[in-house]
């Protein structure tokens, strides 16, 4: 670090040795596919979970208020990109954490890019407040020819309600933060100076079917 500085004297220029340590983390999901004269490897970038899709950072450390009654969507967005490493994997389940269950709930799934018109709209019940909920889909859903995929859900409440969680952040805009309100727009938390994002997983398994549910 070289810092400058001037006085009386004259202007000078300090140098400064800066030392630190920093923990790197290691990709994850290392697999091998061999032939007659090649082995090829395949892992998730560091950071990633094998078995989860998520934007979400962390636990839950917060929770994000409705600004009255009506309905309220809750997703994260994932591109082609984004699914790439997950070659070969299903979604199986959808999970999300809130903290109370005042409300009616409908899992949402949607594969277009402005997500306009829902793949699966399945309402469920029987949650558990203060905790993580899971819930299988229909069918497993193969994610190797997809070009999106947004994964939420909705609430519909009658008043002021203290619902849906988010992590600690930083929101990954347009990604882990996106949020619909009635019949407006797709927009993001971080259009409200919220830097969050929803806590909402894909639980994921191994592809063990040929074709892509539901066009097979």
């Amino acid at each position: 670090l070289f810092v400058s500085y001037f006085n009386y004297l004259g202007s000078f220029t300090t140098e400064l040795l800066l030392v630190g340590e920093a923990i790197i983390l290691p990709p994850t999901g290392l697999t091998a596919t061999t032939t007659e004269n090649e082995v090829t490897l395949n892992w998730l970038p560091p950071g990633f979970n094998p078995d989860a899709l998520t934007f979400t950072n962390g636990e839950p450390l917060f929770v994000i208020g409705t600004s009255g009654p009506g309905k309220y969507e809750f997703a994260h967005r994932f591109t082609s990109s984004d699914l790439m490493p997950y070659s070969g994997k299903l979604l199986e389940q959808v999970s999300f954490y809130v903290y109370s269950v005042n409300s009616d709930f409908e899992v949402k799934i949607y594969i277009d890019e402005f997500a306009e018109t829902p793949l699966i709209t399945m309402p469920v019940n029987g949650l558990t407040s203060d905790s993580w909920n899971t819930f299988a889909l229909p069918e497993p859903l193969s994610l190797d020819q997809l070009e999106y995929l947004w994964i939420g859900y909705q609430i519909e409440v009658v008043d002021l309600e203290f619902i849906a969680t988010v992590d600690g952040g930083p929101g990954i805009t347009g990604s882990g933060d996106l949020v619909k309100i009635g019949e407006t727009p797709w927009t993001t938390l971080s259009e409200f100076q919220l830097p969050y994002n929803w806590c909402i997983k894909g639980i994921l398994n191994d592809s063990q079917v040929v074709g892509f549910w539901p066009n097979e």
